[in-house]
């Protein structure tokens, strides 16, 4: 941080200086205040009076984002740095089209600006509803989550962004400085109406999103004090039997089925939501280009062009989502199957999403004397990843493949039969198999690993019995990649992954089995 500080330093006091210098030189030359405007703005001079203005736009978006915001969040910054790089770009456009550079310049400059505090503010808007979630247990009352929205600054923040953005664009549109001969001012009020736009829509959403934690979310717990002898996690012989390492995760009495009431048909307004923003802003770029060529005979902008083509491929994206939504939501507790113990002991127990425990339907009845909800059912995605029910209906309203190997969810490949449960395809082989190849040895996780002669190797624990293992060593399927490995110690390897990257493998004791875990890279 203190790098970039220095470097802001040294381009504003540049920047500075040439400005300084540039006006001095003008300010001698020019007579009267006409000429001292025509000698700042001609050849080599622009160039030092647009850098200026560009270095105080800067320097009062950080001064400004830190009277506002406060320090940014690391996730706050990284969409800052996303965005606003090609929203910027898609403005030089609109500043190539206009003559009036300098005016154009402050209208560009605002619109990022703006645009960044639309950014951090729906950032902040995002963790004010992650933080109600997360302290639901403590609240319960409707109104006090209607008034912790209410008396957000953020909140009051996006009211009046979304006042300045029409007012704005009203006044680019109609035009009021340079006539309609202006294209550039058109184009500026074009993108803050579009800013209004997608801040309103935001704006619905988290007032569905507040609907939802007032009128489903918010119930009453129980106390634990006050719980029938049904609800207490009473060990049952039925659940010695489900699996040791499901039996750990009964330790904690509470239950959290409360927390799973949710608005089932949220996502549909929501999507809807998304889907009538961009009809709208298609919408907005369809009538300023049909006005700019056919009332005004001149060609539309190639940013109006290209935000146009965005709107409506993203109305035909979102409405494909929608309706593979709709389709798999029906029958999603029919195609994909209930994880079973082995499998929920392979995962850890862990859901890929929510990084939340998992029970078995059958462990968590027979502890708690009840069904387990829908929406903490653990389903088997056919990629194998494991995840809860509610888990997985949220994340399949933004992407219908895995969250992480990216596979579809519900898709087949045509040349992949289907794999028995907990089995992994293993590429066939067209040459026969050496007559001193060992049968094939799986580990827990459901990976086989072809085998040749097994070589045994002295492996010390770190409690200093030694041990023998079997190494075994083959043929690479393909997809696979082969690394040199190097003892370096009685428990310790260095496997060489570049030629430039290493990392160091040990053993340590882990309920009898001894397994490899990384310590760090080299």
């Amino acid at each position: 941080m203190a790098k970039y500080s220095f470097l802001l330093i040294l381009y504003g006091t540049f920047s500075t200086v040439l400005f300084g210098l540039s006006l001095f030189t003008s300010a001698s030359r020019a007579y009267d205040y006409f000429t001292l405007i025509h000698e700042l703005t001609g050849s080599f001079h622009l160039t030092l009076l647009v850098n200026f203005v560009v270095f105080c736009f800067i320097l009062w978006g950080l001064v400004s984002t830190k009277l506002l915001f406060g320090d940014l969040r690391i996730i706050e910054t990284e969409h800052l740095v996303d965005q606003l790089p090609f929203y910027g770009l898609s403005l030089l456009f609109i500043l190539f089209n206009d003559d009036n550079v300098l005016l154009s310049m402050f209208w560009g400059g605002t619109t990022i600006l703006l645009k960044s505090y639309h950014i951090i503010n729906q950032d902040r808007l995002e963790h004010l509803q992650l933080m109600t979630v997360n302290n639901l247990h403590n609240i319960n009352s409707p109104s006090l989550i209607f008034r912790t929205f209410a008396s957000s600054i953020f909140m009051f923040y996006l009211l009046v962004s979304i006042v300045i953005d029409v007012f704005m664009a009203k006044l680019l549109v109609f035009d009021v400085f340079q006539g309609v001969s202006s294209i550039g001012s058109l184009l500026y009020g074009i993108q803050f109406a579009v800013m209004a736009t997608d801040s309103f829509a935001y704006l619905w959403k988290v007032g569905l999103n507040v609907y939802e934690l007032m009128f489903y979310r918010c119930v009453p717990h129980p106390d634990a004090s006050v719980r029938t002898p049904t609800q207490q996690s009473v060990p049952t012989d039925g659940a010695e039997h489900s699996g040791s390492g499901d039996e750990d995760l009964f330790d904690d009495d509470n239950d959290d089925d409360e927390t799973e009431q949710v608005w089932e048909n949220k996502p549909l307004y929501t999507q809807t939501l998304e889907i009538l923003s961009s009809v709208i802003k298609s919408v907005f770029y369809l009538i300023f280009s049909y006005m700019l060529y056919v009332h005004s005979n001149l060609p539309p902008p190639i940013s109006m062009i290209q935000g146009g083509i965005v709107s409506m491929l993203q109305v035909v994206q979102k409405t494909k989502r929608l309706a593979a939504f709709l389709s798999q939501a029906k029958s999603l507790d029919k195609q994909l199957e209930d994880a079973t113990v082995e499998d929920l002991n392979a995962a850890d127990y862990m859901c890929i999403i929510c990084r939340d425990n998992m029970h078995s339907p059958e462990a968590y009845e027979a502890r708690r004397h009840k069904p387990l909800i829908p929406r903490r059912r653990p389903k088997k995605l056919r990629c194998g990843h494991i995840l809860h029910m509610g888990c997985l209906k949220d994340w399949l309203e933004r992407s219908s493949v895995c969250p992480l190997c990216r596979k579809n969810v519900f898709a087949l490949e045509a040349s992949t039969p289907p794999q028995p449960q907990g089995t992994a395809q293993v590429p066939q082989e067209t040459n026969p198999p050496n007559h001193g190849m060992h049968p094939t040895r799986t580990f827990p996780s459901g990976v086989p690993i072809p085998t040749s002669e097994a070589t045994n190797v002295s492996v010390h624990g770190t409690n200093g019995n030694q041990s023998t293992n079997n190494m075994f060593t083959g043929r690479v399927p393909s997809g696979w990649t082969a690394f040199p490995i190097t003892r370096t110690g009685p428990d310790r390897f260095t496997i060489r992954v570049s030629p430039t990257q290493s990392g160091t493998l040990i053993i340590r004791e882990n309920t009898g089995d001894a397994q490899l875990y990384t310590l760090g890279t080299n």
